[in-house]
């Protein structure tokens, strides 16, 4: 388990690395910084996109790539006139490459202040099994 729980940039490559989409948006996506922590039953994505909730995120898989998109849409606090604006929207996409050992129809995901965790548990095949020993006779 050792060997599993160091995510390195080797494992990170075997592990959810980030992968390059050739048809990428059109508009300005802005990188969410991304933790990943491995576990012997999974994995566990936790991703930073500030400003969105359930109904503005978007958890897609196909052939093993796994994408995040998000918008979010800034508070305008009310009785203020806009003078000037940077941030009316953000939008927050990236892209990771997962491994094959992991059950891709199982995921679940939560968001709680800003903070997007995604739960990727690995294949029944994939997870260690415990033998039993008997006594001789």
């Amino acid at each position: 388990m050792s060997d599993q729980t160091q995510i390195t940039n080797t494992q990170s490559d075997r592990c959810c690395s980030t992968h390059e989409v050739p048809e990428a948006t059109h508009r300005a996506a802005t990188r969410p910084r991304t933790d990943i922590r491995e576990t012997e039953t999974g994995f566990l994505l936790q991703v930073d996109m500030p400003g969105i909730d359930e109904s503005t995120a978007e958890i897609t898989v196909e052939k093993n790539v796994l994408t995040i998109t998000g918008t979010a849409h800034l508070y305008q606090p009310e009785g203020f006139e806009k003078v000037y604006n940077e941030s009316d929207q953000r939008h927050y996409e990236r892209v990771f490459r997962l491994p094959e050992d992991v059950d891709s129809t199982a995921l679940s995901a939560s968001v709680k202040n800003g903070v997007l965790t995604v739960s990727i548990p690995k294949s029944k095949a994939a997870l260690p099994v415990r033998v039993p020993i008997n006594a001789g006779k």
